[in-house]
């Protein structure tokens, strides 16, 4: 029942007629006490943190194991070993994280209109009409694949071996709150006409419902061309995001989980070997609905 040796059983026994049923009870181990209580320096750690790095000397605005090792000596007047800092961050409710990309061209006041009105309207209108509400962005993948890491003897770098031509494979996508993810690889370069093409896909997939969709202003979604094709078709409704505004697009994390994941340290040779890949794998998250959704909570909108 529990897959342990006769050798344990009797330990056990011998446990429970000395002591009973409470020395059998598992017991948290306390470890080697502490040389430092951070408990003390954790305010002041996290006041730290709280300011880019640049205030304190660095050339850039991150922090690192490293640096706050240097500033705790200089400021705090306390020598902290890495693994003792790491523990003290933790317990202070801070992780290490990648930090987000922002513009500085981005107009702040129209990024939050955008998220306090305009986005609230929109959901509200299409609730009413029963509409469906897509974000759609585009990107390309290049044949020199993004690589990740690897368990590694110390002192001798993996190898991966990539081809050195160049060349890349051009993707749209759509996805909805509801986890439904639309793709289209288009022959050539995205441009007014394969975007067409790409509206004309969704509105044949989706069939009577109205359809808003929410992207940015790059020249395909803004050409003469489009707005004719946009306003011959009564169904469907293209809505700006304000300018340098990734961050309030879901769909973007279409990208990241292609190249990071699916994709990181693909072998493919060659574009027609590229375009294949992607195909698989752009399906294969367009299985799992629960992770386009998941798109969703990791962006600015919700």
């Amino acid at each position: 029942m529990l897959g342990v040796s006769p050798i344990t059983v009797s330990r056990w026994i011998g446990r429970y007629r000395h002591g009973g049923a409470g020395v059998l009870r598992t017991k948290k181990s306390t470890g080697r006490p502490r040389k430092i209580d951070c408990r003390e320096y954790a305010p002041r750690l996290a006041k730290i943190v709280k300011h880019p790095a640049t205030k304190y000397g660095f050339a850039n605005s991150l922090w690192n194991s490293t640096r706050l090792m240097q500033v705790s000596k200089r400021e705090l007047g306390v020598e902290i070993s890495k693994a003792t800092l790491w523990r003290a961050l933790k317990e202070i409710g801070l992780s290490y994280q990648k930090p987000e990309r922002r513009a500085f061209e981005g107009d702040k006041a129209a990024r939050k209109k955008w998220l306090e009105e305009t986005w609230p309207q929109i959901r509200s209108q299409a609730s009413r009409e029963r509409a469906v509400i897509l974000f759609e962005d585009e990107a390309s993948l290049s044949l020199i694949p993004n690589l990740g890491k690897t368990w590694a003897k110390i002192g001798r770098t993996p190898i991966v071996n990539v081809t050195g031509k160049r060349g890349s494979v051009g993707i749209i996508s759509a996805i909805s709150v509801t986890g439904k993810l639309l793709f289209k690889i288009p022959k050539k370069n995205v441009d007014s006409a394969e975007f067409i093409k790409f509206l004309k896909q969704i509105l044949g997939e989706i069939p009577r419902k109205k359809i808003y969709m929410i992207l940015d202003n790059s020249s395909s979604h803004t050409s003469k061309k489009t707005k004719n094709f946009v306003a011959s078709e009564p169904r469907l409704r293209l809505v700006p995001l304000p300018s340098y505004s990734p961050d309030f697009n879901p769909d973007e994390y279409t990208w990241g989980r292609l190249k990071e994941v699916e994709m990181k340290a693909h072998t493919s040779r060659s574009k027609s070997d590229l375009k294949r890949k992607t195909l698989g794998a752009m399906r294969s998250i367009q299985k799992k609905p629960e992770l386009v959704r998941s798109f969703f909570k990791r962006s600015k909108l919700t």
